[in-house]
């Protein structure tokens, strides 16, 4: 009787354990922490009247450099330009702020700036840099970059909406055990709002099932997207080379496109020839006819981010590993282009994570990432060895012209002078640097 008892008041407690363990299944909670994005548009009116000239601001986000006489102009990501004072290179002067919104790449020619705002192509006068004044514009010519969308302003009239920019923001929400289905924009995982008239309103990013970088509002990079070749303007966007003929500097104009192939991302011109580095590859293209350049070939390399430069008969390609480019391969590569329909890979040199390069003369360049600004005696690209090492620099793009090298690094501009590069005397002395503000949060 004992037994018998013992094992009925076992399964009585199992029969009551049974619906508690389902009630808590029914009620399971968790934790789901998110980050959303709301769209934000912007009329062209909008974008275009909010140019001009600001007191200089401190660089927060440095993106391209240009180097035009004694100044320097400083790309700050879609904000617009600082205007530095750099005829002693020992003692830069933050002069002005050219305010232009969704700048990210720059150019200048006969004393014109060739600029990208948002969507449209702007040309400055700047033969005073520091009272530059709007001279031409075309109007939607980098439009496949951007989410356009037409729409009526408040007092009827038809006027196109550019997709700016995404305000994140941090939520914490509680919700059922039960998984959310989510979406892949991009690389980025998670929910896209749609309004009726197909325009993107919001986005939520599951930060434990993806990336919570937002979406790109555009295409930006460390290298030149923008170069220039008799009296054309070339700039890239992801897959196409667009054509300005600015044989007339303050009236550019558009005059086609011509598709490269996906992914390209650099631009570098030398002599009459256009070479393209893109994700997989290189493309070489004839531009004797400035008109209609003409592709001579493409070397293939595996998939990574993809700077070039060229001098003489040899080409200088950093291949580097990074999110954007999901490769695998942090090297340089010297390829021989005596034969343009033919580059042939002549060695290869292991790198940390090269980011940009610049080249003169004997002197080679390359910012390594973390691993900071490294110089070589180039003079033999089978055999091009160490002169110069910077550590303690995040390296990432650099212009080298003319015995003076100017580098941007995380935390800085950095200047230096080079001398002697093809001898056993070589030197590298820093001039400046021009620190970064880093605003506390």
């Amino acid at each position: 009787m004992k037994k018998l008892y013992s094992l009925s008041g076992r399964i009585g407690l199992l029969a009551l354990a049974l619906p508690l363990l389902q009630a808590c299944t029914d009620t399971c909670e968790r934790t789901n922490t998110y980050t959303t994005y709301e769209a934000v548009y912007t009329q062209r009116e909008e974008f275009k009247n909010s140019i001009g000239y600001e007191a200089p601001h401190k660089i927060e986000t440095p993106g391209k450099i240009f180097r035009y006489g004694d100044y320097l102009l400083v790309n700050e990501p879609n904000e617009g330009i600082h205007i530095l004072d750099n005829k002693d290179p020992r003692r830069p002067v933050n002069l002005r702020f050219l305010k232009i919104p969704g700048n990210v790449d720059i150019l200048v020619r006969d004393d014109v700036l060739y600029a990208d705002n948002y969507i449209d192509l702007v040309a400055f006068d700047i033969s005073d840099p520091l009272n530059a004044r709007e001279v031409g514009r075309i109007e939607s010519a980098f439009v496949e970059q951007y989410q356009v969308f037409a729409a009526v302003d408040a007092q009827g009239n038809a006027v196109q909406q550019v997709l700016t920019e995404w305000v994140e923001t941090e939520k914490v929400e509680k919700g059922d055990c039960q998984s959310q289905p989510v979406i892949w924009y991009g690389g980025w995982c998670g929910t896209i709002n749609y309004a009726a008239d197909g325009r993107m309103m919001s986005a939520t990013a599951n930060s434990a099932l993806g990336s919570s970088a937002a979406p790109p509002v555009g295409i930006g990079g460390s290298m030149s997207r923008f170069a220039q070749y008799d009296h054309y303007l070339y700039a890239i966007n992801s897959s196409n080379l667009a054509l300005f003929d600015i044989s007339t500097p303050a009236s550019p104009q558009a005059t086609g496109e011509i598709y490269v192939g996906w992914g390209i991302e650099t631009l570098f011109p030398y002599g009459n020839k256009l070479f393209i580095g893109s994700q997989n590859g290189l493309y070489i293209y004839d531009n004797a006819d400035p008109a209609s350049p003409q592709q001579l070939s493409r070397f293939a390399h595996v998939q990574s981010c993809d700077p070039v430069v060229v001098q003489g008969d040899f080409a200088y390609v950093t291949l580097r590993n990074g999110t954007e480019c999901n490769g695998y391969a942090n090297q340089l590569d010297v390829l021989d282009i005596r034969d343009l329909t033919n580059p042939t890979l002549l060695k290869t040199y292991p790198m940390t994570n090269p980011h940009g390069l610049g080249i003169d003369g004997c002197g080679l360049f390359i910012c390594d990432g973390a691993d900071g600004l490294k110089a070589f005696n180039a003079e033999n690209p089978l055999d091009i060895t160490p002169v110069a090492e910077f550590p303690g620099i995040d390296a990432y793009d650099v212009i080298a012209y003319d015995d003076l090298l100017i580098m941007i690094g995380q935390d800085g501009i950095y200047q230096y002078r080079y001398n002697n590069m093809c001898d056993a005397e070589a030197q590298v002395e820093l001039l400046s640097t021009t620190p970064i503000y880093r605003p506390t949060i």
